[in-house]
C-alpha cells in the first residue's frame, strides 16, 4: 500500500512538474504574409482644381503597401504650390514610404500669389 501511495505521489508530482514547465519560445516566426494589396493614392488640386490654368501630370497613383512613390507637383498660374495633405486633416504628405491601409486622397495645399496692392 505504502509504494502504491509513494508511486501516486510521484506521478502527481512529475505531472505537475510537466505541466508547469514553460514552454520553449525557439525562434519568433511572423506566419502573417506580406501585404501586397495596391491601393490608390487620388490626387485632388484642391482650391484651384476649378481654374483652367491647373494641371498636374496623373489624377492617381497606385502603390503597393509599403512601397516608394513619388507625388508630382502640380502647377498653377498665380498660385504656388506648397504641399500635399491628406484629405480632411492638415496632416502633410511628401513622397516616400507609407504603409497604406486604404485608399487616399490627397488634396494640394495652394498660395495665391495675387497681389492685393493694387
Amino acid at each position: 500500500m505504502k509504494k502504491s501511495i509513494i508511486a501516486l505521489i510521484l506521478t502527481l508530482l512529475m505531472l505537475f512538474v510537466i505541466g508547469c514547465k514553460k514552454p520553449i519560445d525557439d525562434v519568433n516566426v511572423d506566419i502573417t504574409p506580406p501585404n501586397n494589396t495596391v491601393y490608390t493614392i487620388t490626387l485632388d488640386l484642391g482650391e484651384v482644381k476649378t481654374n483652367t490654368k491647373a494641371s498636374i501630370s496623373v489624377n492617381e497613383l497606385k502603390v503597393k503597401n509599403g512601397e516608394d512613390f513619388i507625388l508630382p507637383t502640380p502647377t498653377c498660374e498665380y498660385y504656388e504650390f506648397l504641399y500635399w495633405v491628406i484629405e480632411g486633416t492638415l496632416d502633410k504628405v511628401t513622397s516616400g514610404k507609407y504603409a497604406l491601409d486604404k485608399d487616399v486622397t490627397l488634396v494640394a495645399v495652394w498660395k495665391s500669389l495675387w497681389s492685393d496692392a493694387g
